[in-house]
């Protein structure tokens, strides 16, 4: 019995398996020549800097992996800063964005917002004087909604005013995960098949 419902088990997981697949360019901010500027696949913009994008030359908090990750802040006064990429998202399945982020300092209320979002509807929104979080912490959200075969943007942001201002929020290896089923492989269909008729057999030697 135990061996039937274990082939029973093993057919219909290698006939339902789905497939993964890595959406996101450049999740870690990386630059192999290592030249300074605005990471590679991403819209980078910053006010004051120009870009977002940061390595061991900029001080700070450092990378979660890697050598670069993006800094959002990191001066004492007025700053506006945006990172961000469109992706196309297959239909059907499950999305889920995932990203690490260390909110390692704040400052005053009203102070400023930082926010994570997919074509400017708000993921996550921080504000100014949030509690400061010591280390990067891992942080997803399920955008199943989104994924309808079209175009999206993923965006992370922050405006600060008032001076003196030290607030500093830092992202590193963002992913975005599409799970769907598929039709499975002739190999699949294979083993599940023996996986049945293995089942058949048991069945009726009982």
């Amino acid at each position: 019995m135990k061996k039937s419902m274990l082939l029973c088990l093993l057919a219909l997981a290698l006939l339902s398996i789905g497939a993964q697949a890595a959406i996101i360019t450049n999740p870690g901010f990386e630059d192999p020549a290592g030249v300074d500027g605005p990471a590679a696949g991403w819209t980078d913009t910053s006010l004051v800097f120009g870009y977002n994008r940061c390595d061991a030359t900029c001080g700070g908090v450092g990378p979660h992996s890697g050598t670069y990750w993006a800094w959002l802040g990191g001066i004492s006064t007025s700053e506006t800063g945006s990172i961000s990429q469109s992706v196309t998202i297959p239909v059907g399945g499950s999305a889920v964005l995932s990203y690490y982020l260390w909110n390692s300092s704040t400052t005053i209320p009203g102070a400023g917002t930082m926010t994570v979002t997919i074509d400017g509807n708000p993921l996550l929104t921080l504000l100014s004087d949030a509690p400061a979080i010591g280390g990067y912490q891992f942080t997803s959200h399920d955008i199943s909604s989104y994924a309808d075969g079209g175009s999206h943007t993923i965006a992370f942001a922050m405006t600060k005013g008032v001076t003196p201002n030290s607030w500093n929020v830092h992202i590193d290896d963002v992913d975005l995960v599409v799970r769907q089923a598929e039709v499975p492989e002739p190999s699949t269909f294979l083993l599940g098949g023996s996986a049945l008729l293995g089942l058949a057999f048991l069945r009726r030697r009982r």
